[in-house]
């Protein structure tokens, strides 16, 4: 019997998981988290029904986002989500169009291809629809690429968008 190939979830955080104005899910909490690189505190926003939704998917989350180890090491004890990995990248942070995270998915897929899921809120549109992407795109294994209002971040309706690509991919 040959086993199916894992989906999994490239994560980002800010305006994502943590949203800046008003979430869609019935609940919400807040945290003060310092994110080491710059010495910042922020606060953090985010539902625990979606960590509970993503928790519960039948997917390996891997992080994608400027936290990167700081990730698993600062926001999952705070937020309660399970991740299976951070992807990790060279990369400035005057970078403005973030473009290292869609070539760290890039290679990521080229080393490992599997169904995915990219939760991005910024920049996205811009890089992923970038015509020189495109014949890398098109080599990619099935994909559903969201990206949330960073006001609302990640919302009910996401949350059915994911299942149902991943229904999709399993059959």
């Amino acid at each position: 019997m040959v086993s199916k190939v894992r989906p999994c979830i490239y994560l980002d955080f800010d305006g994502v998981v943590n949203f800046f104005g008003e979430t869609e899910f019935p609940d919400s909490e807040t945290a003060l988290a310092t994110f080491p690189p710059r010495k910042l505190v922020v606060t953090l926003n985010w539902s625990p029904t979606l960590i509970k939704e993503l928790n519960s998917l039948p997917v390996d989350i891997v992080w994608l986002t400027t936290w990167r180890d700081y990730a698993v090491e600062i926001l999952e004890p705070i937020i309660g989500l399970k991740s299976s990995r951070v992807l990790q990248w060279e990369h400035k942070f005057s970078d403005y169009n973030q473009s290292f995270k869609f070539i760290a998915l890039k290679e990521d897929q080229a080393e490992n291809p599997r169904p995915f899921i990219w939760l991005e809120d910024y920049a996205t549109h811009s890089y992923y629809n970038n015509k020189f992407h495109k014949p890398a795109i098109k080599a990619f294994p099935p994909h559903l690429v969201i990206m949330p209002d960073d006001e609302k971040g990640l919302t009910p309706t996401h949350i059915q968008e994911i299942k149902d690509f991943l229904v999709s991919v399993d059959k």
